[in-house]
């Protein structure tokens, strides 16, 4: 921020994190108050122990948060009850009620309860909500309009008679809602790690969002009961910068080795800037522009050294490779950026596996392609768009994105069942043991013990409802951090 100037901005907030990206140490000094906070984590990254004047979270065998501290005020405990799929079923304070709240098959929240008003929520097949009613009403309380450029790009909210329109910045954050006019009507600003502020439109601070606005911090929906994050498949809690439930899901196969991805608790890694988490799992990166410069500034860079070695012998090489380098850097990094917004549109739009990889990357590598032209037209570097180069681009693209991009469906999870020798099942049934991460007979457990794929041989892969996706049971409870779940429909 050029706007700042030297020795004119004072101390505020600083985190200290171990290397699995737990707090360690929370210092804070604003108009709130001076607060130098120590915390403690056992080896499963489970809070035990947070200075004064906070609460100390506890947590079931489950690794549930069953106490933690209120969003309002850390110094008072919240309760949480969970059922047998660590869902919250309902939080209280000192014994008296907050809400309570109700989940369909598919683990969606269909209804929550609080101060005796029951609220329905209505979603797409993408998991997002799109309508709210409340009590026996058959009328709509709230609808939602959503883009397709991210799973959480709001477009408006109506409300009765009101209509907002959602502005979000590149993180998915909601800065602002403005009305029909075009006049901003309300904004809204984040702690580091989430917590929200709402303003009014002249950047005054309020206790409260005027118009009960919910759609905040990336795009997710802040219980304004609670004030804690609603993230499809977890609950966040923003104070603390931690999810009050474990991920149930294995490490994903594509995840970079970070000792941060094995902290089931920590948000984004502890590092929401870069990484971004549309469903309360895994988190992703949100800087795939970075790596696909990277990796066309690789490719670019030995193109444009083949291309002139061929031109110009050794000297036209290095050239070559200079600005191949250059240009492949661009044109990746376009790509990449494009790659990730992209793919979550495909699969919202219920295009997953190797064709919609291939439609992703391939549409990412016509538009980098096109935008890099464009950008050399405008230099004076080139005349026209080359049509041959656009498609050869496409092409590599969607071969790429087929092949290392497969846009999983939003609420499914590719598994594998792997059977004995002889026997060839056509489809999952209930009670099957399945694996996650891909049809590889080295990480099936059976009894507790590797079976390096014997003999299981035979291998059944298909995607199915992440719903329906059991534990297992506390006796064989191994199993699970090599993916091994118990499918029942």
């Amino acid at each position: 921020n050029t706007g700042i100037v030297p020795g004119t901005q004072s101390f505020t907030q600083e985190w200290i994190l171990d290397p699995t990206s737990n707090w360690i140490q929370f210092q804070q000094s604003d108009s709130s108050g001076n607060l130098d906070q120590v915390r403690e984590a056992n080896t499963v990254n489970e809070i035990t122990e947070i200075s004064l004047p906070w609460v100390n979270p506890t947590y079931d065998a489950a690794g549930n948060m069953t106490l933690m501290p209120q969003p309002a005020n850390p110094t008072v405990g919240d309760d949480g009850v969970y059922d047998a799929w660590n869902r919250l079923m309902s939080l209280s304070s000192v014994g008296s009620p907050i809400a309570s709240n109700v989940y369909d098959a598919l683990n969606r929240r269909a209804s929550e309860t609080a101060a005796g008003t029951t609220r329905h929520s209505y979603y797409t097949s993408a998991w997002q909500g799109i309508e709210e009613r409340v009590g026996s009403s058959a009328a709509a309380d709230r609808q939602f309009i959503w883009g397709l450029r991210y799973i959480d790009d709001l477009i408006l909210r109506d409300r009765g008679s009101e209509r907002f329109y959602a502005l979000q910045d590149p993180n998915w954050n909601v800065s602002s809602i403005t009305a029909d006019s075009g006049n901003v009507e309300e904004r809204y600003k984040y702690a580091a790690y989430g917590q929200p502020t709402f303003l009014t439109a002249g950047f005054s601070v309020l206790p409260a969002s005027q118009f009960a606005w919910e759609t905040t911090y990336c795009g997710y929906r802040w219980d304004y009961v609670t004030a804690l994050f609603e993230v499809r498949n977890r609950v966040y809690h923003a104070v603390l910068g931690v999810w009050i439930s474990p991920e149930a899901f294995p490490l994903p196969s594509h995840a970079p080795p970070m000792p941060a991805y094995l902290n089931r608790y920590a948000f984004d890694n502890s590092n929401p800037i870069v990484f971004v988490d549309p469903d309360g799992r895994w988190p992703l990166f949100i800087v795939t522009g970075i790596i696909g410069a990277v990796a066309g500034g690789i490719i670019g860079g030995v193109s444009g050294g083949v291309r002139g070695a061929l031109q110009g012998g050794l000297g036209g090489a290095f050239a070559g490779a200079g600005a191949g380098a250059l240009r492949g850097a661009i044109a990746g990094g376009i790509t990449g950026a494009t790659l990730g917004l992209v793919a979550p549109v495909i699969a919202v739009a219920g295009i997953g596996g190797w064709v919609g990889g291939a439609l992703a990357g391939g549409t990412a590598g016509a538009i980098g392609e096109t935008a890099t032209e464009g950008l050399e037209i405008a230099v004076g570097v080139r005349g026209t768009l080359d049509p041959w180069q656009i498609g050869t681009s496409t092409a590599i693209g969607a071969v790429t994105g087929g092949t290392f991009c497969r846009p999983a469906l939003p609420g499914t999870q590719q598994v594998t069942h792997w059977s004995p020798a002889g026997s060839s099942p056509t489809t999952l049934s209930p009670g099957m043991w399945v694996q996650t991460g891909g049809p590889s007979p080295l990480n099936y457990v059976k009894s507790g013990t590797l079976e390096q794929g014997y003999p299981y041989a035979n291998a059944l892969t298909q995607n199915v409802p992440r719903a329906a996706l059991a534990n297992p049971p506390s006796w064989e409870a191994p199993k699970a951090l090599l993916g091994q779940y118990i499918y029942r429909p």
